[in-house]
């Protein structure tokens, strides 16, 4: 595991003279910090041994004894002098202590107010003859490192920097009055039936409009500089989010549990276990009242997320078409009406995501961890749902026409309640434990790979064996494009 690199703490964190000395707080075991209660202990001995002495040499004084000489006296009083200039003096250095941490804080301030000045610079640019303003791309990225420096060294003033950085992404990239993006054509009556005799040059056109539409695509750079800074926060900082300034447990870095009971016949006290754990994780990602990235209906076309930490963020009705999220992680993100069409997901972590009405047609999902994301009434059809995990997953209403659910993990608790899967295809596929997905085998392509559940037939169109990965692609769009004339392979020896 890649270790993070360490950050400075920020003043607040940071133990002034009565924290050094350990009498404050429990001492601090970094940088030579046990050399505080150690002085600390060694002054008080001294001290109370200062103490002790000025009231020997002061009785001697008054009682007469051998500290009647001109010298004795002088050191009485001396130090008299000192044991009452003593509270003075610790009492000047505190004050000093404090001056200095608002000297601090004022300049941390002042450094934020300059980098905020800075993501809103301007240039005059002058091009066949007409002068205009452009932003200053710059001055703008510098001011970005600005500020994630500043929250590196303020813990109490990282939630407001994400806020602002935030708040730069959306007013800089908002998503589009219209969604201009190419849309597979559905036909009148395929989102409950089967597919029209043309699913296949419309499937065609659509990957080709995909394809023009996403060259070239990216976010402006200072945008794409912004989602980078965010999407590496650290772990503390994100346990700062969690409590507003405060580190406390943030939920959504929490893995989510994954069932260990049997592949094959769940047990059904194994799978309640299961369900109960589930439901408590899920239920501490429902009482958060932290912080959360706030991207909500910003415009991050062909975006660089790859590998950035997004979990939990608000990305309702943001546009992601064409973005890379490859092994991005966004457990229990917001993505409700968002548009993913022709996105990255590859690896991708989206574990009890809110993905209603998403827009995922045609992306890439190979490998992504969806258990127990919502995805009643998305649009998944041609998505690649490749080694994809659905348990807990609800697909209620889903639309996946089309879509390859090659080697899919589906569960128990998967709820495919009146998802349409025509000209879907299933290969290594376990879809033992789900008695509903009979209505749906009619309308789909298998073959021999493809686990289905007691007393449910296999369709008369499906392969007995199993095929190899290229063939199973054949045959399938044989399929899909004369489902009534098609014939399956016959079963070949051995």
């Amino acid at each position: 595991m890649q270790r993070e690199k360490a950050i400075p703490v920020s003043r607040d964190d940071r133990p002034d003279i009565l924290d050094w000395l350990g009498l404050r707080q429990r001492p601090v075991w970094a940088a030579a910090r046990w050399l505080g209660p150690l002085l600390s202990v060694t002054v008080i001995a001294l001290f109370l041994l200062a103490v002790a002495t000025a009231f020997v040499m002061l009785g001697g004084a008054i009682f007469g004894s051998t500290l009647d000489s001109p010298r004795a006296t002088l050191g009485t009083g001396a130090v008299t002098v000192a044991l009452i200039g003593a509270p003075f003096v610790v009492w000047r250095a505190i004050v000093a202590q404090k001056q200095a941490d608002v000297a601090e804080q004022g300049h941390i301030t002042e450094r934020i107010n300059t980098a905020v000045q800075g993501l809103g610079a301007e240039k005059e640019v002058k091009r066949d003859g007409v002068e205009s303003t452009e932003p200053n791309l710059e001055v703008r990225i510098g001011a970005i490192y600005a500020l994630e420096r500043i929250a590196r060294d303020s813990d109490r003033d990282h939630v407001q920097i994400m806020e602002i950085l935030c708040a730069y992404i959306r007013q800089n990239a908002p998503a589009p009055q219209a969604d201009d993006w190419p849309e597979l054509e559905m036909r009148e009556g395929e989102d409950d039936g089967p597919l029209a005799a043309d699913w296949n040059e419309r499937l065609q056109a659509f990957r080709e409009a995909q394809a023009k539409a996403k060259a070239g695509l990216k976010p402006r750079e200072d945008i794409q500089v912004a989602l980078t800074v965010i999407g590496r926060r650290t772990a503390k900082q994100r346990r700062l989010e969690a409590g507003r300034g405060e580190e406390v447990e943030f939920p959504f870095d929490r893995e989510p549990p994954e069932y260990d009971g049997p592949e094959d016949g769940h047990d059904k006290t194994t799978l309640a276990t299961h369900r109960a754990r589930v439901r408590a994780w899920k239920e501490a990602l429902i009482d958060y009242t932290g912080y959360r990235l706030d991207l909500r209906n910003a415009d991050l076309r062909g975006a660089d997320l790859s590998g950035l930490n997004l979990n939990g963020a608000r990305l309702d009705g943001t546009f992601l078409q064409g973005a890379d999220l490859w092994q991005a992680r966004l457990q229990g993100a917001e993505l409700m009406a968002a548009r993913l069409q022709g996105a990255d997901l590859r690896e991708i972590r989206l574990q009890w995501a809110q993905l209603a009405e998403a827009r995922l047609q045609g992306a890439h999902l190979w490998g992504a961890r969806l258990q127990g994301a919502d995805l009643e009434d998305a649009r998944l059809q041609e998505a690649k749902l490749l080694h994809v995990s659905l348990q807990g997953a609800y697909l209620g209403w889903a639309r996946l026409q089309g879509a390859d659910l090659g080697s899919a993990r589906f569960g128990p608790d998967t709820d495919l309640s009146w998802a349409n899967l025509s000209g879907a295809a299933a290969r290594s596929v376990d879809f033992t434990g789900m008695p509903e997905i009979a209505d749906q085998l009619a309308g789909m392509f298998g073959d021999g790979s493809v686990k289905l559940p007691d007393g449910c037939d296999r369709p008369a169109h499906w392969p007995r064996q199993e095929l190899d990965f290229g063939e199973f692609l054949k045959q399938w769009r044989e399929w899909q494009a004369d489902p009534n004339g098609y014939t399956p392979p016959e079963r070949t020896a051995g």
